[in-house]
């Protein structure tokens, strides 16, 4: 059995024995005054309780035989034994005294009672003090219970938050490396993309200078080819009419006068007189060359903006002196500089109109 029902039974039977107890003890209250009361004698008694044989009979006037009277004295209360008591003084000593033991009994009746009455509501009050000490702890721990579910539910909710929150900041730092990783191989492939646009824009302008360059170089090539042979051809023409001339010379005049090499035509003389074609014309028609007679033949035909004879001048010329004698060329209004060569374009195949190697040495 709980305890609750235990002491709820316990309870049960206390109130109904102390109330007998109660009773109990009025009743002997009651008793011992009764028995205070009583006379002490049988004379006493006879006096006054009229006997069985008097009881209902009707008294006679005048003073009874026998009779005690029982009327208060100013000595006492009751008359003394020799007194004569007439019925109707101790019928009404007796009813007197039954309403004073009634009065007592019911008297006690009801301080037993409110002595009861009073017992119980003190137990009432203590039933309800520890129904109310009891409903405390009840709300107490019920309380208590309350705020450490409440301080538990708090802190799975602040854990919970705390969790999210990291897995928000992890979450959101990998998204940003993510970001950052493909902005930077973005910009990579951007920067491949530019710096292959640019090769490509580079190689394709050295594809389109060097085809420039090479045809420039082949038209170049053609006219030099014909402007050699033109000169050739004059160059002969020349010789031939060097040859008529000196032949007929040679027999109008006496071999006293003829002239010698020092009265051939200086190639010196004519760049210094300012003559350039007939220095041109000395350099075709001259055989032997010096490192200045070379200059010079170049120099004249760059001041006549003769190319091809230019060209087979400067080709003729030692390295140490020929980006020199370019220089002044390139003065006088004639580009000599040869082309550079091409990056990455193949050769082109070999024609018919190619140029030929250049000459170490001018022909005669």
């Amino acid at each position: 059995m709980p305890d609750e029902e235990r002491e709820g039974s316990g309870k049960g039977w206390l109130v109904p024995g102390l109330l007998m107890i109660a009773i109990a003890a009025g009743i002997m209250v009651f008793a011992k005054r009764g028995n205070d009361e009583k006379p002490k004698s049988a004379h006493d008694s006879a006096a006054v309780a009229p006997t069985n044989a008097n009881a209902g009979a009707t008294p006679l006037p005048g003073p009874q035989v026998g009779a005690v009277d029982t009327a208060p004295t100013e000595k006492g209360n009751v008359a003394s034994a020799d007194t004569p008591v007439t019925n109707d003084e101790a019928a009404r000593l007796a009813a007197e005294q039954a309403a004073q033991q009634k009065a007592d009994e019911e008297k006690s009746a009801s301080l037993a009672a409110e002595q009861a009455a009073k017992q119980k509501v003190d137990e009432e009050k203590a039933k309800l003090a520890a129904e109310q000490t009891a409903k405390q702890k009840a709300d107490e721990e019920k309380a208590a219970k309350l705020a450490a579910e409440q301080a538990a539910k708090q802190k799975a909710a602040d854990e919970k938050a705390a969790r999210l929150a990291a897995e928000k900041a992890a979450k959101q730092k990998a998204a940003d490396e993510k970001a950052a990783r493909l902005a930077a191989e973005q910009a990579a492939k951007q920067k491949a993309a530019d710096e292959k646009a640019a090769r490509l824009a580079a190689e394709q302008a050295a594809r389109q200078k060097a085809a420039e360059e090479h045809a420039a170089k082949l038209a170049t090539d053609k006219s030099t080819k014909v402007a050699d042979k033109s000169t050739k051809v004059a160059d002969k023409s020349t010789k031939v009419a060097d040859k008529s001339t000196k032949a007929a010379v040679d027999k109008s005049t006496p071999a006293s006068v003829k002239p010698t090499s020092d009265d051939e035509i200086s190639i010196e003389d004519t760049y210094a007189a300012g003559d350039y074609a007939k220095t041109n014309a000395a350099c075709t028609a001259n055989a032997v060359f010096t490192a200045k007679k070379l200059e010079l033949c170049a120099l004249a035909a760059c001041r006549t903006s003769n190319a091809p004879l230019a060209k087979r001048w400067v080709n003729a010329i030692a390295k140490a002196s020929r980006d020199d004698i370019i220089a002044q060329c390139k003065a006088l209004g004639l580009d000599l500089a040869p082309a550079p060569p091409p990056a990455s374009t193949p050769a082109p195949p070999a024609t018919p109109d190619a140029p030929a190697a250049p000459e170490t040495s001018p022909s005669p």
